[in-house]
């Protein structure tokens, strides 16, 4: 999912397709990009997989990766393969980029789904100051990603004030943030905020929005403020 900012241009200029197939004891997920445009063009690419291990940590992996393509043309890009045999939820997506680092091309798969609402913001890659993210052969970085796992209205609420500030602050991280929404008691839900499978923020759900931006508020502070401890113990090291 994009800021309603960039939806509207998705998937017009070039579209982003993951095609499924079933090899027996595989699926075989292969990215493909066409380009509908009447340029020849050159662009970026992130296809990506996002599974949940039994300790609740959301694990990314990722394939990168730059190409051209002529006007009016489609071509694969990338294939992915998950055994069939795989229990736990897994989305694999696709995403390209201009060169300047503009999404203008998104696909998504959910294996395994279990009517979770999980929506995923990828921002735009730009180049770290830091080494700490190792880049392709053609200088591509991956930038973070901000993940939503919700079950109620409460938790998309609470996604969308802080995503909200989030994309308003101009904030850039390497480090994945993932937001969790799990059950509690009764009609109660626990709300969590993750900077790199690290706990920064959780509650208890409430449906006031007055409440819920509060919420929202504490937490991006505590992520803004973990993403720089992160950075401070980097350099540290750098300079050690």
């Amino acid at each position: 999912m994009y800021s309603t900012v960039n939806a509207q241009f998705i998937n017009q200029e070039i579209e982003a397709k993951i095609l499924v197939e079933d090899s027996g004891e595989f699926y075989e997920f292969l990215a493909i990009a066409e380009n509908k445009s009447l340029a020849d063009q050159s662009f970026k690419y992130e296809f990506a997989t996002f599974i949940r291990d039994k300790d609740n940590r959301v694990k990314k992996d990722s394939l990168v990766g730059r190409f051209g393509l002529a006007s009016q043309s489609r071509e694969r890009l990338n294939k992915i393969t998950i055994s069939r045999a795989e229990e736990r939820r897994v989305i694999v997506m696709l995403v390209v980029y201009s060169l300047e680092g503009k999404p203008l091309g998104q696909d998504r798969v959910v294996l395994n789904d279990n009517n979770v609402s999980e929506s995923i913001v990828l921002d735009k890659p730009k180049h770290p100051a830091n080494n700490d993210m190792a880049p392709s052969q053609d200088g591509f970085f991956v930038q973070g990603l901000v993940v939503e796992n919700s079950i109620t209205k409460m938790g998309q609420d609470f996604y969308r004030l802080f995503y909200s500030k989030y994309y308003l602050s101009g904030l850039k991280s390497e480090k994945d943030i993932v937001i969790d929404e799990l059950p509690f008691r009764a009609r109660t839900t626990r709300i969590s905020v993750k900077v790199d499978n690290q706990l920064v923020w959780q509650f208890f759900s409430n449906p006031s929005q007055e409440f819920l931006k509060r919420q929202s508020d504490m937490a991006f502070n505590r992520v803004v403020a973990q993403l720089q401890q992160i950075q401070n113990t980097k350099d540290q090291i750098t300079r050690y």
